[in-house]
């Protein structure tokens, strides 16, 4: 057997702390908690907005960040195509995703060199279109 040097004992062990340790729960959303925020994007709580009923639940919530390379609508709206399917949602278009009966809905926006996200979860129908008169404050 050869010795292994303390150095590469120190690293190996390093990784097994780091890859043992689970996320942290502020990555995702207060009001949707099995929803990420986007490294680099900081969510304003303050303008969250919750409402259930028998229908179903209702979020909106925002986040946004000084834009910069890596950081722009296209990159936000890359890393929600790629990050929420392993979280269960079906991409229905780039920016509306379907799981167990809801709907969420990015909204990307960048100007004034920032970039906002807007997210809206609302009831869906089986097929996982808005159920009749979501949104028009009709029956």
């Amino acid at each position: 057997m050869f010795p292994i040097p303390h150095r590469t004992i120190a690293l190996l062990s390093l990784i097994a702390v780091c890859a043992a340790t689970p996320v942290r729960a502020d990555a995702f959303l207060d009001v949707l908690d099995d929803v990420p925020v986007m490294p680099g994007l900081v969510e304003e709580a303050e303008t969250a907005v919750t409402f259930e009923s028998a229908a179903g639940r209702i979020v909106m919530a925002q986040a946004s960040a000084p834009a910069r390379p890596g950081l722009d609508a296209g990159a936000v709206l890359s890393f929600y195509r790629a990050t929420l399917p392993s979280l269960g949602w079906r991409a229905e278009t780039p920016t509306r995703f379907l799981r167990d009966g809801e709907v969420l809905t990015l909204g990307v926006a960048q100007a004034n060199g920032r970039v906002a996200l807007r997210f809206e979860l609302r009831p869906g129908a089986a097929n996982g279109s808005p159920p009749p008169g979501a949104g028009t404050g009709r029956p």
